[in-house]
C-alpha cells in the first residue's frame, strides 16, 4: 500500500510540475517592450512598435507597461497558461502597481491573448483564428 501511494504521489508531482518548468522566453537584456520570437514582424515594424510603446510608457509617467511578445509555438500549453507564466517570469510592470499589459501572439497556434494583470483583475480577448 505504501509503494502504491508513493507511486501515485510521484506521478502527480510529475504531472503538475510540467507547467512549472515550461520554457518561457527569457526577458531580454537590455529590456525591450517588443520581442518578436515568432518572426511575425519586419525589423522596421518591430522598431516602430517599440518606439510607440516607449512613448506610451513615458506619457503615462511610467505607470503603464505594455509588452508585445510573439512566439513560434505555445508547445502544447494553453495561451492563458503561457501568458500567465511569461508574465510571472518577466515581472511585467512595476511591483505592487498592477500596471502590466501583455500582448502574446503564437504563430503556429494562431492565437493571440491580451491580458491585464494581476490575474484576479484580468481582462482578456482571445482570437482562435487569425487570418494570414
Amino acid at each position: 500500500k505504501y509503494q502504491i501511494m508513493r507511486l501515485i504521489y510521484l506521478l502527480l508531482l510529475c504531472f503538475f510540475s510540467f507547467n512549472l518548468f515550461a520554457q518561457y522566453p527569457d526577458k531580454p537584456e537590455p529590456f525591450k517592450q517588443v520581442l518578436d520570437l515568432g518572426d511575425m514582424m519586419s525589423i522596421s515594424e518591430e522598431q516602430l512598435l517599440e518606439s510607440r510603446l516607449s512613448e506610451v510608457f513615458s506619457s503615462y509617467n511610467s505607470k503603464l507597461m505594455i509588452v508585445v511578445v510573439t512566439v513560434e509555438s505555445l508547445n502544447g500549453e494553453s495561451i492563458e497558461s503561457y501568458a500567465n507564466g511569461m508574465y510571472r517570469k518577466w515581472m511585467i510592470g512595476k511591483m505592487g502597481q498592477d500596471n502590466g499589459v501583455l500582448l502574446l501572439a503564437s504563430k503556429l497556434d494562431r492565437k493571440v491573448r491580451i491580458a491585464l494583470f494581476p490575474a484576479s483583475r484580468e481582462v482578456t480577448f482571445t482570437v482562435d483564428s487569425i487570418q494570414a
